[in-house]
């Protein structure tokens, strides 16, 4: 009875595997179309953007050559961005020049960013209302 079980256990397991492997293989595909059907024909733009997520690798890795992780906040809109240059001068919540293009569905893609050079002119935030 005790090896019975574990056939079945095992089954599953090499079943959902299976399901997980093939959904990968068939769906990366499918969404990489669709994004860029979505973005073909868009128009680079710029734009300021906030700061709201970033993640800089560590220092110490030899021979690992690991991108920054940026997230800004653009229109109302949380954005991932591809590209990111001098993340180092980078601070949560501090105004960044970004490059982006608008899909046909409206969605925002984010392709690079970068701090705003020291002259340029940080608009003004909204003041909460108590």
């Amino acid at each position: 009875m005790r090896g019975v079980r574990h056939n079945w256990i095992r089954a599953l397991f090499l079943i959902g595997m299976s399901l997980i492997l093939l959904a990968f293989l068939v769906l990366d595909p499918i969404l990489r179309s669709w994004v860029k059907r979505d973005l073909a024909g868009a128009v680079p733009q710029e734009g300021q953007a906030t700061v709201e997520i970033l993640v800089l690798p560590p220092a110490n890795t030899v021979g690992f050559d690991a991108s920054p992780q940026l997230s800004v906040r653009f229109r109302s809109q949380l954005c991932s961005v591809k590209n990111v240059r001098d993340a180092a001068r980078m601070r949560q919540g501090q105004p960044v020049q970004i490059e982006y293009r608008i899909g046909k569905s409206g969605r925002f893609y984010v392709d690079s960013a970068q701090p705003l050079p020291p002259d340029t002119p940080v608009p003004p935030t909204p003041a909460a209302s108590h």
